[in-house]
């Protein structure tokens, strides 16, 4: 029992929550009633989780030394000592290895994404995370991978509105981590924080000007009419989110992860997700 809490701190559990951005297009589509695309949409989640874990894994191999001067990092299972660095790249090739092959045998384009996001994040890791602007593009384009892997599965296509909510979202949530890293370490690398909080105030603002657009202008918006009630509780949320992060500024915690564990901003998220499929599948 003790071995397999380990290997669920190593894979990261909590941060899977971040691929239900793969789930976004079988439920925008109107097909999650149909058990093809439920269940590719679903096994596409499976992998991404599994791809992202091998990516955690590699980060934290690379920052070993880092990590350990950390007040929370330092407690990861590489860091530690729990997981020897010669178990965890045999740990990366079998997740590498069964997310390629899961993801060929649904489709040949979703394996290429798979292994796009992939090495994406390897070049982040190594040498692309301390280009500035360029690092945080990067991330969130990881973001809009999941989303046409999602799409790629059930065999549709990207409605621009989403792809561009989806970015705007992605570089919020990258952002806000930025500048909770910045108020974390007590200087100003990369980006200043006055910089970042433009940035932040930006793409908050770009996310619910994009979803109101893709509630009115899209083929779902045109569709059903009451879609658009659905941007209250994206305003709720991208709000609650915000003020979660600054609430906690000089915490060595990520604003995701405070979000994780908000009741008001699970209940608002829980009622999104509820309002959007009566208005898809009932009225």
């Amino acid at each position: 029992m003790e071995r397999i809490k380990v290997l669920l701190r190593l894979f990261r559990v909590h941060q899977w929550s971040k691929n239900v951005f793969v789930i976004a297009p079988v439920l925008f589509a109107g097909k999650i009633q149909e058990p093809q695309s439920l269940k590719g949409a679903l096994a596409t989640f499976a992998i991404f989780c599994l791809i992202s874990s091998a990516v955690y894994i590699i980060n934290d191999i690379l920052d070993i030394e880092e990590d350990k001067k950390h007040p929370v990092k330092r407690k990861r299972p590489i860091a530690s000592g729990e997981v020897p660095i010669p178990i965890a790249y045999i740990i990366i090739t079998f997740l590498v290895a069964i997310s390629i092959v899961s993801s060929y045998k649904i489709s040949r384009v979703l394996s290429v994404i798979v292994m796009l996001y992939f090495l994406l994040n390897i070049g982040y890791s190594l040498f692309l995370k301390r280009i500035a602007i360029l690092d945080v593009l990067i991330v969130a384009t990881g973001f809009l991978l999941r989303v046409e892997a999602g799409a790629v599965a059930i065999e549709v296509s990207i409605s621009p509105w989403l792809f561009t909510t989806t970015f705007y979202l992605a570089l919020l949530l990258v952002l806000a981590k930025r500048r909770s890293d910045l108020a974390w370490k007590n200087k100003t690398e990369m980006v200043t924080y006055e910089i970042t909080d433009i940035f932040i105030a930006i793409s908050a603002s770009a996310v619910l000007i994009s979803y109101s657009l893709y509630c009115i202008f899209s083929d779902l918006g045109a569709k059903y009419e009451k879609f658009v009630y659905t941007s209250i509780f994206v305003i709720f949320g991208v709000f609650r989110f915000l003020q979660l992060t600054y609430k906690n500024l000089g915490t060595p915690e990520s604003p995701t992860e405070f979000m994780l564990y908000d009741a008001p901003f699970i209940l608002n998220g829980f009622l999104w997700v509820v309002t959007v499929s009566i208005i898809i599948y009932i009225l």
